[in-house]
């Protein structure tokens, strides 16, 4: 309520700590062992104004406790909140739009998929064949650093004891490869790249992301709102989202910008639209990068998105 006198209170709060150690030993001289703590931090928040009222959820992660951003998630949730507050409708248009960086972090952990060995050998990602070739626009570089300091998922190893590494996945627009554990980079013709995870000691391992990001700017969050953009800070519908074809169609909240001054809120609206176009699209990237667990990324402003009010 000090942020901001339209909240009415937080609906929720959670935080948890888990401790995890592991020793893996194996018959063919596979030996390693490491121990960590994670935590997680959620929390809802209310805000109303002449009776329209609104919800709003932010989580974070870290390996210590003392690394959690308790101010920062409260800010955003605030933000996000009273940001919706009194929407207005909004006609059926395409227009420049920014992805608020936990919007553009969770597209990118739905669509993540496409980057790993597992959708390649299984033919299921539009990126097969397309190593060396530039996919997405020049100003998008994904990273995937299992050395990340501070990192959530930073191990000195992987699941089958492959040393964690920085890797880019995509670097200024052009895909680089996939992310491989050591049957998918058999079954391709390629070297693991310490991307091995599993669920438990009775599953097998699978390839997977580590600390995946999208490499920050230059520019502040105000400086992409410069002009007319639609700023999407909540995204419903993501596990509706295809990493087979890239398409997606999905319920978006947000800002309405005119001239860089906002002009009105929206909420319940639908954007859809390929993830190929949008990434191909990106125009210029934040420098607010910000992680939500192990994924990453800071505000996008993309030339141009389908909205349906």
């Amino acid at each position: 309520k000090e942020l901001d006198g339209r909240v009415r209170g937080v609906r929720k709060v959670s935080l948890k700590e888990n401790e995890l150690e592991v020793l893996c030993i194996n018959s063919c001289g596979l030996h390693y062992s490491y121990r960590g703590t994670w935590y997680t931090l959620m929390m809802a928040v209310l805000a109303e104004e002449d009776g329209d009222s609104s919800i709003s959820y932010e989580f974070s992660g870290a390996r210590a406790l003392a690394d959690l951003p308790f101010d920062s998630v409260v800010e955003d949730v605030v933000f996000k909140a009273t940001a919706t507050l009194k929407p207005s409708e909004i006609g059926t248009t395409k227009v420049p739009a920014v992805f608020f960086r936990e919007a553009s972090a969770m597209i990118l952990e739905a669509f993540s998929p496409i980057f790993l060995g597992e959708t390649l050998v299984k033919g299921k990602t539009f990126l097969k064949g397309k190593e060396g070739e530039r996919v997405f626009s020049q100003k998008l570089t994904i990273l995937d650093d299992g050395t990340l300091e501070k990192g959530f998922m930073s191990l000195p190893v992987d699941a089958e004891g492959y040393p964690m590494r920085k890797k880019a996945v995509v670097e200024e627009g052009v895909f680089r490869g996939f992310l491989h554990s050591t049957y998918t980079a058999i079954k391709s013709g390629a070297e693991p790249t310490g991307n091995s995870v599993r669920e438990g000691f009775r599953s097998l391992p699978l390839s997977g992301i580590t600390n995946l990001f999208i490499k920050p700017g230059e520019k502040s969050l105000q400086e992409l709102l410069q002009g007319d953009v639609f700023l999407i800070t909540d995204l419903m519908g993501l596990h509706t989202v295809d990493p087979v074809s890239g398409d997606f169609s999905l319920g978006a909240s947000g800002i309405i910008y005119r001239e860089g001054r906002r002009q009105k809120s929206v909420r319940g609206v639908v954007i859809g639209g390929n993830i190929r176009d949008i990434w191909s699209s990106v125009v210029d990237v934040g420098c607010d990068l910000k992680f939500y667990g192990n994924v990453g990324s800071p505000s996008l402003l993309i030339e141009n998105i389908t909205v349906g009010g």
